[in-house]
């Protein structure tokens, strides 16, 4: 028998020592990465939470009951990517509104009249107002598609809320609080709809609808002086939202939108670098992520992707100052690079959640103060009284501010900088920011 010549040994070590080693700890770590990520996926299973956007999608029992089918009327817009780009112009978004027009200032709010005094703007509102009566709202987005779903309807909510918070406005200022008491309950009963969409947009899209709302409530109360019947229906309206329970439930849709993108970069490994924009070191390494040859790492990332997210959704039934101090920053690193990108985004939608649920704790406080006022014929010159909650501050866990004033009062939050600045609005003043409080003025 010839024994083999020593060339050709050296030939099959070589080739073990680069291709059969490789594979087989290739092999090897492919396994193990699939375990971790089938765990976190059978975790998400037994809670009975979705795995995928369709089996998170909101629901109409009927579309006599689904205020979407009255939106559609007026918004006109469509869910399909071929035709997605007539979106734009179309429903409520031709109405201009002028540029020197603010929302919830009174001194500007008559440049809004002669916008809404179109019949057809008349019309669309009245139609606006019909959908915000009914109990459920469910679009018809293409849930199917996972991350390629579109949600043009979410621009023309914002749009139809300035529209109903100037109608509002234009009522108070024209004597009619009876009518701008009624557009502010279909400002908040839109905010309302907008956050059943399990998404973060659908949360961050609510939480502005609030905002223009709540800034046109403020410019109202400081102009008319509503009955007890009239702030009944302003709580009732007020009190229909679940803020806390709808961004939770957006959060497990985020998490099932992150596992349908996993598995469209399977198919498509350049789908994430394109999704990302394309350019830079990341998107590089995006666009080989989900190549075979990398199959194992890109398991690992999304296995601690979902551990990630799995934090996140269990932080979000807490306020965001009690998860503040034991939030990890997560560093862009081996198996982190989807989660250094996404958790940040996430991370910060709690605090304007958070600074929505402050905004209508100072509602609810302020109409028990205007109803105080009314009763006892002035504002109270220090909290607790009876007939005003004294409500938490959702970022400091101590009691809102409150402070009598020669007009009125100032009630406030101390926002998510944490710093008590005694009611004192930001610089430059806004809704969403990091400096000064979040501020509720009375002037009447």
């Amino acid at each position: 028998m010839r024994s083999v010549p020593a060339w050709l040994w050296i030939v099959i070590v070589v080739g073990l020592v680069l291709f059969g080693i490789p594979w087989v700890v290739w092999l090897g770590l492919d396994a193990k990465y699939s375990r971790e990520l089938d765990r976190e996926l059978a975790k998400i299973r037994a809670a009975g939470e979705p795995l995928t956007m369709a089996e998170a999608a909101p629901r109409a029992d009927s579309p006599q009951t689904n205020a979407a089918m009255l939106y559609l009327q007026v918004f006109q817009v469509s869910f399909d990517s071929t035709s997605a780009a007539g979106n734009q112009n179309t429903g409520l978004n031709r109405y201009q509104t002028p540029s020197d027009w603010k929302t919830g200032d009174m001194s500007t709010a008559e440049l809004m009249r002669p916008v809404l005094a179109d019949p057809q703007c008349q019309a669309d509102l009245r139609v606006l107002q019909q959908a915000s009566l009914r109990p459920q709202c469910a679009f018809p987005v293409r849930w199917e598609v996972g991350p390629d779903a579109l949600f043009p309807h979410m621009a023309q909510m914002r749009q139809a809320t300035r529209l109903a918070a100037a109608q509002a406005m234009l009522c108070a200022k024209d004597g009619e609080p009876d009518e701008a008491v009624d557009w502010l309950c279909t400002g908040y009963r839109m905010a309302d709809h907008a956050s059943l969409e399990p998404t973060l947009i659908g949360q961050l899209v609510a939480i502005a609808i609030l905002a223009i709302t709540n800034r046109a409530a403020e410019s109202i109360f400081n102009t008319v002086d509503l009955t007890p019947a009239q702030t009944a229906r302003l709580r009732s309206a007020v009190d229909r939202l679940r803020l806390a329970e709808r961004f939770h439930r957006a959060l497990l849709g985020e998490r099932a939108m992150g596992l349908e993108t996993a598995e469209r970069v399977r198919q498509e490994p350049g789908y994430l670098a394109q999704a990302t924009g394309g350019e830079g070191a990341e998107a590089a390494v995006f666009a080989i992520m989900g190549a075979g040859v990398f199959r194992p790492y890109f398991k690992l990332e999304e296995a601690n992707y979902l551990r990630s997210m799995t934090a996140m959704v269990q932080q979000a039934r807490r306020p965001s100052r009690a998860t503040l101090a034991a939030s990890v920053e997560i560093q862009p690193g081996f198996g982190n690079m989807i989660s250094a990108m996404l958790i940040p985004v996430l991370r910060k939608a709690s605090f304007k959640r958070d600074q929505a649920l402050a905004e209508l704790d100072l509602l609810r406080t302020a109409l028990e103060l205007k109803a105080y006022r009314t009763a006892h014929g002035s504002y109270p010159p220090r909290l607790p009284v009876p007939g005003v909650t004294v409500r938490e501050d959702v970022f400091s866990g101590k009691p809102l501010g409150y402070r009598r004033t020669d007009k009125g009062f100032v009630l406030w939050s101390v926002g998510p900088n944490l710093q008590d600045d005694g009611g004192v609005h930001p610089t430059p003043p806004g809704y969403i920011g990091e400096q000064g409080d979040i501020v509720w003025q009375g002037n009447r």
